[in-house]
């Protein structure tokens, strides 16, 4: 009788061990598969807007380009993403071209490490534009919608994207990252 007692703590033991030790793996692969639906996202959008480029061409405002893309498409978990529009200068004509957001910074679920495998994803396809912001504390960087030398839009956006909180592309004074 006193070995079935022992023999059931020697068994809960033994699962809660190999839970403590299952559960990291979990999370680990948990946020790989975000990022990696990150990417598959920005595909989405990029092949989206690109052929609206094709076919429409030049827009004279931005906000129909941020329209076409849903809000439900851009939430992630704790990862924020947005659509923002980068400045080009072709000579003398001026104008924006879309890009892709993502930031992730601490205090944000496991943001942060998301975003650490998604800027990883997208260095490896190599669609990281300028002026990316990898800390400890913060991951964010933009990747291109379009052609880099490509005016899509006139009409500036209310706002330019923001990287974790900092205008994109860095201004002169302050830090790329």
């Amino acid at each position: 009788m006193k070995s079935r007692p022992l023999q059931i703590l020697l068994a809960l033991a033994l699962l809660v061990m190999t839970l403590a030790l299952a559960y990291p793996m979990y999370v680990d692969y948990r946020e790989r598969e975000i990022s990696a639906e990150i990417v598959e996202r920005y595909r989405e959008i990029e092949s989206r807007i690109r052929a609206h480029l094709d076919d429409a061409g030049e827009s004279a405002d931005c906000a129909a380009l941020s329209a076409m893309v849903d809000g439900r498409a851009l939430q992630f978990d704790g990862v924020t993403v947005d659509i923002g529009f980068a400045p080009v200068e072709l000579g003398a004509r001026r104008g924006y071209r879309p890009v892709f957001v993502v930031c992730g910074a601490t205090g944000q679920g496991h943001a942060l490490d998301v975003a650490r495998y998604a800027h990883r994803h997208f260095a490896a396809i190599n669609r990281i534009e300028a002026g990316p912001v990898v800390r400890d504390s913060v991951v964010g960087f933009a990747a291109p919608l379009s052609a880099p030398d490509h005016i899509a839009c006139f009409v500036p956006s209310p706002e330019l994207p923001r990287l974790c909180g900092r205008t994109y592309p860095p201004t002169k004074g302050e830090d790329a990252g």
